[in-house]
């Protein structure tokens, strides 16, 4: 069996080889490295194979993996994702032939949030020469875990920054820039190309309900003194997917960051994309 893949030629892949009949046996894993072609010895008949590959994952993941069951149970954290190397994952069926090739598209755990411009059009407020000072953006109610190999609706099952931004949420992780980002500078009427790029998994809810809430992007400054919030939703988020923001603050926010924003408040222009149509290097077997 042969498998190749393209892409970011420096990161390393697990590949797992399972029988295709009801109990799913492993028959053989490898780890391999991106670039050319990659062979591994199974024996005959038709398989399923995974791949996965990502920087929160190494052999002693691994070892406990004896089913196809097992790899499809199998969760990962936020917490220990990096935002350089995100987990990605991918499968296929093979027949029994001798010397089958098969290719997996490796497909990102997560879905990408992208703040692409941001400013302040106060024009008629009482504030209306007013900055936007001490700006952050972050991401609350976010989904903290998911299978590697999730493919339908997720409900989350634990969340980071639920209802605000929770300081022992951000020590936690390996990478706080996944979900949390400072601005460099104060701003003001005109855009300012921002270009944050979060990370979070996916979110199916589709109301909220008492500890179920919509993933939302978030924006945090100060106005003559005083912090307002402009929380936007992000609903239906799926893996693989590209959710990007261009935000023009029209008024004064939130006292609450789980407030989503009113009409009026903010002018949001969005749209929702295949990853592999941004400007990323997509990984395939």
């Amino acid at each position: 069996m042969t498998t190749k893949q393209e892409g970011n030629g420096d990161r390393a892949a697990y590949v797992f080889v399972f029988e295709d009949d009801r109990y799913g046996r492993l028959d053989t894993w490898q780890r391999v490295s991106a670039g050319g072609l990659v062979t591994l010895a199974a024996t005959g008949g038709p398989k399923k194979v995974a791949a996965v590959s990502g920087a929160a994952l190494d052999e002693d993941n691994w070892y406990w993996i004896e089913s196809w069951d097992n790899m499809m149970a199998r969760k990962i954290s936020l917490a220990e994702e990096s935002s350089d190397n995100m987990v990605r994952s991918g499968k296929c069926s093979m027949s029994g032939d001798v010397d089958k090739k098969g290719s997996i598209y490796m497909k990102p755990c997560c879905a990408k949030v992208r703040l692409r411009t941001l400013c302040v059009d106060f024009l008629g407020r009482p504030y209306e020469n007013s900055t936007l000072e001490n700006p952050r953006v972050y991401l609350i109610n976010v989904n903290g875990e998911a299978a590697i190999f999730d493919e339908g609706p997720v409900v989350p099952g634990c969340y980071l920054n639920f209802s605000r931004l929770e300081r022992n949420d951000l020590e936690s992780m390996k990478d706080p820039s996944l979900i949390y980002k400072e601005l460099p500078s104060d701003l003001g009427v005109l855009p300012q190309e921002v270009r944050a790029d979060f990370y979070c998994y996916p979110n199916s809810i589709a109301e909220e309900s008492l500890g179920r809430s919509f993933t939302r992007l978030v924006i945090e400054g100060m106005v003559d003194g005083r912090t307002y919030y402009w929380p936007i939703n992000i609903t239906g988020i799926e893996r693989d997917r590209c959710y990007s923001f261009d935000v023009a603050i029209t008024r004064t926010g939130s006292d609450d960051p789980d407030v989503p924003v009113t009409f009026g408040e903010v002018r949001v222009n969005s749209t929702v994309e295949d990853w592999e149509k941004t400007d990323d290097k997509i990984e395939r077997f």
